[in-house]
């Protein structure tokens, strides 16, 4: 089975995934568009709590975009909750290292990076690294 074949199967055969597409794509959206509206725009705002707020402002539909990810594995069965276990788990695992290998290449002065941008990273490659290894290992239980 290709990714193509398992979206199809997995987006529209099960009840618990259609309400997961959509309880996740309208929050997913608003958080871009918050994206490219709190960026232009906070640099010119004078008052720093109007910008924290700003600043702030996209998380809160990714806690929605987390609760809908939450859901879904509540409601899946052992099998599936395994695989979305064990996708997270190498994720996790993954990325935690990536990042301790990359601050000791900062410390020893190799790397230069902007902490902001490091920081707002770590949930982005978390979230990839889970859909690159889920792949992995649905395809290992194949």
């Amino acid at each position: 089975m290709n990714v193509t074949q398992w979206w199809q199967e997995w987006s529209s055969n099960r009840p618990v995934n259609r309400r997961y597409l959509r309880e996740f794509w309208p929050p997913m959206l608003a958080y871009v568009v918050l994206v490219f509206f709190v960026f232009p725009v906070v640099d010119v705002v004078a008052s720093p709590v109007l910008k924290a707020v700003l600043c702030v402002a996209p998380v809160i539909p990714i806690l929605f975009v987390m609760r809908a990810g939450v859901r879904v594995i509540r409601d899946s069965d052992e099998f599936q909750r395994r695989v979305h276990l064990e996708a997270i788990a190498i994720s996790a695992m993954g990325v935690g290292t990536a990042y301790f290998a990359l601050g000791f290449l900062v410390f020893a002065k190799l790397v230069a990076v902007p902490a902001g941008l490091v920081l707002v990273m770590i949930l982005p490659m978390l979230s990839a690294g889970y859909g690159v290894s889920l792949a992995f290992v649905l395809r290992h239980y194949r």
